[in-house]
């Protein structure tokens, strides 16, 4: 099975990669950036480490032939999405929802103004509300110099999943940092509207920081980019994408040196901060493949230089496959196959349910140097997620769900000429490619919101229907032509 296993999981990634790579001549689409996110961060990664860090047996095989399944996948999504029959379903349905009469640009863009200030609202009072009720404001500490490392980390879980508040709420900040002001951002930077950017993007970014989480700060910043290479009909390598994921890079690695950013600053001023104490028992051994980068063939890196290679290569570059092939040793050898547990909302939802992240946490990382958190989770992919819940039959059923999904986000760019339809799907791509390979179906599905992007759209384009529309100015000639 291991030889059979490899040859399913190297052949398909093989030619996953021919025809990603042939679309890398062409405009950025679903069909490109869900796949290229993919192979980045799961097949290659397997095929390149998986020797290296040991993965063997029947949780290897298991791994290997259900990421070759999502390669098929993925196959089948880029040809569908090539097809007549996605073109005749996205003029079908765009055909259905724009208004029968022809509005005027003007009439757009006001409409537009109308809901990006009824979503800014929403927005911007959700996350006021949200820092309120933190105990600490993780990033506020930082600024005001910090005492203690491991209380730090212990803010940070506060601040988010241990928040003293029903689970709903947790859901609802989540939906608000990770769709509602990214698509704020975007829409109004798609509509030059100068002011409203500057105002929705520092405030924005400041929330989204505000827990000391990285890759919330990531999705804000590089939506924007990609609502405008799909405006523009960019490619994926092209400059808009390259600078836009430098510079989307930056709020993480700030976060990420945040610690000695403010102990240096302090020390700068004169300012007192007491002496910390150590994140962590030096003496355990860390779990396999999380070592952080510090040095390379022996030579010792400076400090920032080590930390923007520990967030690159190791927590992107390795750890989605890591914790993905923790579950699949976890399912079914330690813990039998949830059987649709996961998947049922009502149970998500319920107090004391522990999540199958944390279970995997606990078992494959909590108690080894540097986790000493209960509420650790090891968040993986729709694959994981699918054989956490009924093997092969949930890894199928997860492609499916997926697929559909994509088909879904890819019918919103039929839309993409109007900037307010664009700014909802930009963002909504880029956290389906980016969230695929490290999130489950429930999270993807109802945790992240990411179903509030269509949804928007949605509501936009049939309000345009119960709008009084201008009148569109009609030339002399016609005028004269038709009186």
């Amino acid at each position: 099975m291991s030889i059979l296993s490899q040859v399913l999981l190297i052949g398909t990634t093989l030619v996953l990669i021919a025809t990603t790579a042939w679309r890398l001549r062409r405009p950025v689409d679903a069909a490109l950036l869900i796949p290229l996110a993919w192979l980045a961060l799961i097949p290659i990664q397997v095929i390149v480490l998986g020797s290296l860090r040991g993965y063997s047996g029947a949780p290897r095989d298991n791994l290997d032939i259900s990421i070759a399944i999502g390669n098929v996948t993925f196959l089948g999504l880029q040809a569908f999405l090539d097809s007549k029959y996605f073109r005749r379903l996205s003029d079908a349905v765009r055909e259905r929802l724009n208004p029968r009469n022809e509005i005027a640009p003007n009439d757009w863009e006001r409409l537009a103004r109308y809901w990006w200030y009824g979503l800014a609202a929403v927005a911007v009072s959700v996350a006021l509300f949200h820092m309120w009720l933190m105990p600490k404001i993780p990033l506020f500490e930082l600024l005001t110099g910090y005492t203690d490392f491991y209380q730090i980390s212990v803010d940070r879980e506060n601040a988010a999943k241990l928040l003293n508040v029903p689970t709903i709420f947790k859901y609802v900040f989540t939906w608000d940092s990770a769709i509602l002001l990214p698509i704020l951002f975007a829409a109004s930077v798609l509509f030059r509207w100068r002011y409203r950017a500057i105002f929705i993007g520092a405030f924005g970014l400041m929330y989204v920081m505000a827990p000391l989480d990285k890759f919330p700060s990531l999705i804000f910043v590089l939506s924007v980019f990609v609502a405008l290479a799909v405006r523009d009909r960019k490619r994926a390598l092209s400059r808009v994408l390259v600078l836009g994921f430098i510079v989307s890079l930056l709020p993480a690695y700030l976060i990420t040196e945040s610690g000695q950013i403010s102990t240096a600053i302090h020390h700068a001023i004169g300012a007192p901060v007491s002496k910390t104490l150590p994140p962590y028992d030096t003496t355990l051994p860390p779990p396999p493949g999380e070592v952080p980068v510090t040095s390379i063939f022996g030579v010792k890196l400076p400090g920032p230089i080590a930390n923007f290679l520990d967030l690159t290569v190791r927590r992107i570059g390795s750890g989605p496959a890591d914790v993905t092939y923790q579950w699949f040793r976890f399912f079914p050898a330690v813990h039998p196959f949830l059987k649709g547990g996961g998947w049922e909302p009502w149970r998500v939802l319920s107090s004391g349910y522990q999540s199958p992240a944390n279970m995997v946490g606990l078992w494959a990382y909590y108690g080894k140097s540097g986790y000493r958190l209960t509420s650790i989770a090891a968040y993986a992919g729709f694959l994981a997620d699918g054989w956490a819940e009924f093997g092969y039959v949930g890894v199928l059923l997860a492609c499916l769900w997926l697929f559909a999904f994509a088909v879904m986000i890819e019918l919103m760019r039929a839309f993409s000429d109007k900037s307010f339809c664009l700014a909802c799907y930009a963002p909504c791509l880029l956290m389906v490619a980016a969230t695929a390979p490290i999130s489950g179906v429930m999270a993807m599905s109802f945790s992240l919101g990411l179903l509030l992007a269509p949804v928007i759209c949605l509501g936009y384009l049939l309000s345009a229907r119960v709008r009084r529309p201008s009148r569109i100015p009609v030339t002399a000639s016609l005028q004269k032509a038709t009186s």
